[in-house]
């Protein structure tokens, strides 16, 4: 059976770096998993700025109507995320931080639970994982399991101490097949829980059953509800849950 990559590219500047780094590694992947894939830009999308208004807490969605919803479902529907994103200063693009500001509820109901994602970026010659690692705690924060960090550079200075895979972007035909191996062996690889996500589950799971005892339901506790989150006793307990959900869904 394919399995579905969604690639999501936060730069308007189409098809250019960081689209062409983020092809190489899916073709890679294709040479070892059957696989469909999508990837989407910035482009694709109409997006407004976020409101700051929290009613993405209180109703469990933001209540704008544009293309965010669209980016939600392909992102819950795939069976491997691949997000990217060029460094610009030192730091993603502010469109992109928009769109995970506005997906900011996600990281209180663990909305990537189950979810494989791949972080990749490109740069020059500076601020090499500023990118990666940012979105590697906010991603982390919202229950997905990171399995890869990517950066495509034009230039690695000596001594760079990361667990990202740094490589050179005229190298990357050379590199990629070994790296790419790896992340797929990660991807198929029984999915854990942690210490960082059973220390969050625990928290949130006091805080909303104390909710639901006082009557107190907002749109975050309605999920905690509805998912299944409430009744697990663990995170680890509540991945299973959501891999067999998906399970049966696709038959």
């Amino acid at each position: 059976m394919e399995k579905k990559i969604f690639a999501f590219i936060g730069s308007r500047a189409a098809k250019k770096k960081t689209y062409s780094f983020v092809k190489e590694i899916i073709t890679e992947i294709g040479h070892q998993e059957q696989i469909q894939y999508e990837i989407v830009t910035l482009n694709d999308l109409h997006m407004k700025p976020c409101m700051g208004c929290e009613s993405c807490f209180t109703q469990g969605a933001c209540i704008q109507r544009d293309d965010l919803c669209l980016l939600e479902e392909k992102i819950l529907e795939s069976d491997l995320f691949i997000f990217a994103a060029p460094v610009y200063m030192h730091g993603m693009p502010g469109e992109v931080k928009n769109i995970i500001d506005r997906l900011a509820t996600w990281a209180h109901t663990f909305r990537l639970a189950g979810k494989n994602v791949i972080l990749v970026s490109t740069c020059d010659t500076n601020g090499h994982t500023s990118v990666v690692d940012d979105l590697h705690l906010k991603l982390l924060y919202m229950g997905a399991r990171i399995i890869d960090k990517y950066v495509g550079a034009n230039f690695i200075p000596e001594g760079l101490n990361t667990d990202t895979n740094l490589i050179l972007l005229e190298e990357a035909d050379k590199e990629l097949p070994r790296l790419v191996k790896r992340s797929v062996e990660r991807w198929n690889s029984k999915m854990q829980s942690n210490r960082f996500h059973e220390s969050l589950f625990q928290k949130y799971h006091e805080l909303h059953s104390y909710l639901c005892s006082e009557g107190k339901i907002n749109g975050e506790t309605r999920y905690w509800k509805e998912s299944g989150l409430l009744d697990c006793k663990n995170y680890q307990e509540y991945i299973n849950l959501v891999l067999a959900k998906g399970k049966s869904c696709n038959g």
